[in-house]
Parts: structure tokens; C-alpha cells; sequence
């Protein structure tokens, strides 16, 4: 159980990507392009019909992930590996002005990162500078199940020792901000640093 630091302020619980984290919009489609891959070949290997969930679960490791990507990608030739070695070489770049408001939001309350995620987490939170981010991180693929499924927010709850109403939810995805809400839990929508900044600051 984590104790906040003041008996009335409100867990914080924070999605990784979109919001912490982003990504260059065209890196799959220029990675695919470098490599002379089919447009939306990557994309479709990687994430499209549940290609990462097992991962998202747990089920299989991030290593193993990527191995299946290629091995869907392998049919276009030789290009195939080196695509699959550059897209999974990314990290992403972390967001300084977020990750600001969180670092002042940890003086008054727990701030705990809430997502779904391969086995390669940790690794990106380290090589990210996040490591010491956050006051604890909750992760699907430790927990074997996936948001929006409302047994993760109940368990992130739990874990927080709080009720679905004590507790705030970011995400950047409308339909898990509607599943935590539908829970209990007072959510936002994160767009951008202004509106959460104004979403705590309504929250207290």
C-alpha cells in the first residue's frame, strides 16, 4: 500500500504513452519507407489484429514480439529485418513539460504510472530517465490484463488503498478514460499540459 504524502490528496494515476511519453507520428511509415517495406506493412505486423497483446499480457516477452513481427515482415525480402531492428530500436522521447507537473504533483500525492506495456518497460524508463519518475509503476504485462479492463483500475486502486472515487486517472484514450470514469474514478483526458494542469487544480 502507498501512503500519500497528505492524508487528503488524491492518488494520481498517469498513462506512459501520449502522455508522458511520445513518439514521432511518421516513424513507423518512414521506417517502412527507408526499407522499402509496403505502406502500413509494419504498422499492420505489429499492432494490428491483437498482434501485441500477448506481449501487452504478458504472454510472451518483448523479444519474442519483435520476432513475430519479422517473421510476418519476412515475405518482402531482406528489408524485413533491418525495418523491424530500427522500429524496435526507438524509445520514444519523454515530455519535460508533463513530466514537470508531475514532479511538483509528488510533493502532495502519490503519482503512479498506470499502463499497458511489453516486458521492455523498465528498460525504456531507464534509458528514458523515468526510472525515478514515479512512486510506483503499475504495468500490464506484470498484471497479465490489459486497459481498459476495470479489474486493472480496481487493482490499481487497491494497491493505492484507496476508493475508485479517491483516486485520478490521465490517459490520452477516450475509451479508457470513459472505463476508469465509469469505475469511479475522477478522470481527464489528457490533450496537452494546460488542461491537466487545470484538471488537478479543480481536483485539489
Amino acid at each position: 500500500m502507498l501512503s500519500s504524502r497528505s492524508p487528503a490528496a488524491s492518488p494520481l494515476l498517469v498513462d506512459l504513452d501520449g502522455v508522458v511519453r511520445e513518439w514521432e507520428p511518421a516513424f513507423v511509415a518512414t521506417t517502412e519507407s527507408r526499407h522499402r517495406l509496403p505502406a502500413g506493412s509494419l504498422y499492420r505486423a505489429a499492432y494490428i489484429d491483437d498482434g501485441m497483446l500477448p506481449a501487452l499480457l504478458g504472454s510472451i516477452s518483448h523479444e519474442e514480439w519483435q520476432q513475430r513481427v519479422h517473421e510476418r515482415l519476412s515475405r518482402f525480402g531482406a528489408g524485413a529485418g533491418a525495418a523491424v531492428l530500427e522500429w524496435s530500436a526507438a524509445i520514444g522521447v519523454r515530455r519535460a513539460d508533463v513530466l514537470a507537473v508531475l514532479a511538483h504533483e509528488r510533493h502532495r500525492r502519490p503519482v503512479v504510472l498506470l499502463t499497458n506495456a511489453t516486458s521492455r518497460l523498465y528498460q525504456d524508463l531507464e534509458n528514458l530517465g523515468l526510472a525515478e519518475s514515479f512512486d510506483a509503476v503499475l504495468t500490464s504485462f506484470e498484471l497479465g490484463m490489459t486497459k481498459p479492463d476495470p479489474r486493472l483500475f480496481e487493482h490499481a486502486c487497491a494497491v493505492l488503498g484507496r476508493t475508485p472515487s479517491e483516486c485520478l486517472f490521465v490517459d490520452d484514450s477516450a475509451s479508457t478514460v470513459r472505463a476508469a470514469a465509469r469505475l469511479g474514478l475522477r478522470t481527464h483526458l489528457f490533450r496537452g499540459t494546460r488542461g491537466l494542469v487545470d484538471f488537478l487544480e479543480r481536483e485539489g
